[in-house]
């Protein structure tokens, strides 16, 4: 039995339903953009300068100008970044715990194939489609502008987006697959890894809102890579690598937490 393959088949529905809300989000978000930027843009700055600065910063609007196209598009992907944790977490979580949903253990690994072997082939076909719907992204946004026929100053900005998008995805992908490989139960371990988001998430916002320094920025992963950055073409290399090596130290220890995980108590 070709395990990548059989799980890339049960996740194609999922991921077909993702990538259309992706599409959508992209599409109509800009088509919006066109009626800020156009006549209602002066009385949409005068209603921004209104708003409590927590509002601003919760919906991703606190460092950017989002009458120019390259700050609205950060407000835009600040949702689809969302988008994406929450896909990551889900793919993650399911590689390791698909057998159990579907009472299919006992099937499974009576197979002549190691622990590791499957825990690889099945983490593989979830990051296919993580990986997937993160290029997706950046192709969907070209679309959208190509469709709407507005002015694209900022490609080099969008390939940065998304690639901090990959980045974190990653690392909440991994961080999902670690929680849910010490946990026997399958809904606890989704909903740790979905807890340990909103708490990211939370101080995030805490980050903002009092401006803490980039020393405490490694607690922080919502934070690695800020759109105001983003936008001046800017990508830390020091916090790819952290995501990075967090994301491998995950998955190294998932795997050893696996190979000794009591399959009969799942």
């Amino acid at each position: 039995m070709n395990i990548y393959k059989h799980d890339l088949k049960i996740g194609l529905k999922t991921f077909i339903f993702w990538i259309i809300v992706l599409a959508f989000l992209l599409v109509i978000g800009m088509t919006k953009f066109l009626g800020v930027s156009g006549s209602t843009g002066s009385e949409m700055a005068i209603i921004l300068e209104k708003i409590p600065k927590i509002i601003l910063i919760v919906f991703g609007m606190g460092e950017v100008d989002i009458l120019s196209v390259g700050g609205f598009y950060s407000v835009l992907e600040n949702y689809i970044f969302i988008f994406t944790i929450i896909y990551a977490i889900q793919l993650g979580s399911n590689s390791v715990a698909r057998e159990s949903i579907d009472k299919t253990y006992e099937f499974i690994f009576t197979k002549p194939c190691t622990r590791s072997y499957i825990l690889f082939n099945k983490i593989l076909a979830a990051f296919t489609y993580l990986f997937v719907f993160c290029i997706l992204n950046l192709i969907f946004s070209y679309a959208a502008f190509i469709i709407l026929d507005i002015d694209n100053t900022i490609v080099k900005e969008m390939i940065l987006f998304a690639t901090s998008n990959i980045m974190i995805g990653i690392l909440f992908f991994s961080m999902s697959i670690f929680l849910a490989s010490f946990t026997s139960k399958t809904e606890k371990g989704i909903s740790n890894s979905y807890k340990i988001f909103m708490l990211t998430y939370i101080i995030s916002v805490i980050y903002d809102i009092f401006n803490w320094a980039k020393l405490l920025k490694i607690i922080v992963p919502l934070k690695y890579f800020r759109a105001v950055d983003l936008l001046e073409g800017k990508l830390d290399i020091l916090f790819v690598l952290i995501s990075l090596i967090f994301s491998l130290v995950f998955l190294y220890i998932a795997f050893k937490a696996f190979e000794k995980r009591d399959l009969n108590a799942v």
